[in-house]
């Protein structure tokens, strides 16, 4: 799709990536009275928007990622249609992959530091392990099971945070497409045995292809090489898993123990959970230095110099590019209306937005509980001191005038007959003549009985 596109209320700025099934672009989400925010829409390419299975998993991957929430998965902002299209938007993330960082090093003829490599593979289990346990509302478990973890979707930002991507052919309890028999699904290279022979996955399956990340960030390599024959030849068993050990010296030989126990072939003697392993590289770490997310965010620049502003150019030229977007667009994006309270029926007044001043202080505001429009002019308004008491009835002085000042309504027009249960608003409180009379009227009687009553005593 071309810069300016709509996808709900989010304009399309350019293409981040194109995968097998979707692809990624970095937009802006709108909302009311200027809000802005840069995040990611993910799409269905157009060769598979037509497609029921790829769309069908595309809604598997919205109601899997919008039951998890936690700081090393990215976050879900929103799920909808349009154009026919559904989309899923989520948080923006500048960084590199794991992938990149190894690349990056082996290129240059170097390995990741050990320390931030292993802090990156704890972070990213940390967050495996919070999905595998993941429940419902009910509190029955989502038996979620990642099935693509790998280097590629490991994300470390600019921050230091460390991210788990693409929950997109995750397992779950309530998933609605299903993997058929002999069909497999995930990166060969970084699967476990009973995954590549389609014989069935759990948690375990994901701590196998952690344990082959390890592996690779300790090495620089993949522990049967590049080779597909030679990788379906050692998750076979024919080949023994080698240690890392073997091919950099330096790695300490409690890193074999773990990285030989996450990659056991049989899953009976794997390790039981992500989180397990999470724990065994927390201790490493806690053994030799802790790393800190700061060390994570300068590796990206140690090893990949130039990349942190070569990414902040690409943002800041969609941004700057401002693509036009169609009438049509804009329509649906302030096309949202917004329920307002009912108003009271005995007084209508205006609707206006209006700066109340009090003393020195001002205050903006709407009025009766109206929302002013964008583009309103504001009227000042000053809140006068209290009235002295007058004729005006209580309803009357509440009114305040958008012109200033306090203005009387109309009085409401009352039916010619009455009933005994009718009020009149304007009795409410007596007038100063009619108590002055009645005052006079109460003495001058007072005033006659005493009269009387000495005349009769004498």
């Amino acid at each position: 799709m071309k810069p300016g596109t709509m996808v709900g209320r989010h304009v399309l700025l350019s293409r981040l990536a194109v995968g097998g099934m979707a692809e990624i672009y970095l937009a802006k989400q709108l909302g009311p009275r200027g809000f802005e925010r840069i995040c990611a829409v993910k799409l269905i390419r157009e060769v598979f928007a037509s497609s029921d299975e790829h769309l069908t998993m595309f809604l598997d991957e919205a109601r899997i990622a919008a039951q998890l929430c936690h700081p090393g998965i990215p976050q879900i902002y929103e799920f909808g249609e349009s154009g026919g299209n559904f989309y899923l938007s989520m948080e923006y993330l500048a960084g590199a992959s794991l992938s990149d960082l190894i690349d990056a090093a082996r290129r240059a003829g170097k390995r990741l530091p050990i320390a931030p490599a292993l802090k990156i593979a704890s972070l990213a289990s940390a967050a495996l392990e919070y999905a595998h346990k993941r429940t419902d509302p009910h509190g029955r478990p989502l038996k979620i099971v990642h099935r693509d973890v790998s280097p590629d979707n490991i994300f470390v930002t600019f921050d230091g945070d460390v991210k788990l991507l693409d929950f997109g052919i995750a397992k779950a309890a309530d998933r609605h497409a299903h993997t058929a028999a002999g069909f497999v699904k995930g990166k060969l290279p970084y699967m476990s045995p009973e995954q590549a022979e389609g014989t069935g996955s759990d948690a375990r399956t994901d701590v196998f292809s952690m344990g082959v990340t390890i592996y690779e960030v300790l090495t620089g390599a993949h522990p049967f090489g590049s080779d597909p024959d030679q990788i379906v030849i050692g998750l076979a068993g024919q080949r023994p898993f080698p240690r890392p050990s073997e091919s950099v010296r330096d790695v300490p030989a409690y890193l074999d123990q773990v990285v030989l126990r996450a990659t056991a072939l049989k899953r009976d003697q794997r390790m039981s959970s992500a989180g397990e392993l999470h724990v065994r590289l927390e201790e490493w770490l806690r053994s030799v230095a802790p790393v800190t997310a700061y060390e994570l965010a300068t590796l990206i620049d140690t090893v990949m110099p130039g990349h942190r502003t070569s990414k902040r150019k690409v943002v800041v030229g969609a941004l700057e590019e401002k693509p036009e977007v169609t009438d049509y667009a804009m329509k649906r994006v302030d096309a949202e209306p917004q329920e307002l309270p009912p108003s009271p029926k005995v007084v209508e007044p205006p609707r206006a937005t209006g700066r109340a001043t009090t003393g020195e202080t001002a205050i903006e505001r709407p009025l009766h509980g109206s929302l002013a429009e964008p583009d309103a002019p504001t009227t000042p308004l000053r809140v006068p001191p209290p009235a002295k008491p007058s004729n005006v009835s209580r309803l009357e002085r509440t009114v305040i005038d958008v012109g200033g000042g306090f203005s009387a309504p109309p009085k409401p027009v009352r039916p010619e007959a009455t009933t005994a249960l009718d009020v009149r608003v304007d009795d409410e409180e007596p007038s100063t003549g009619k108590s002055a009379a009645i005052w006079l009227f109460v003495v001058a009687l007072a005033a006659a009985a005493i009269v009387f009553a000495l005349v009769h005593h004498t």
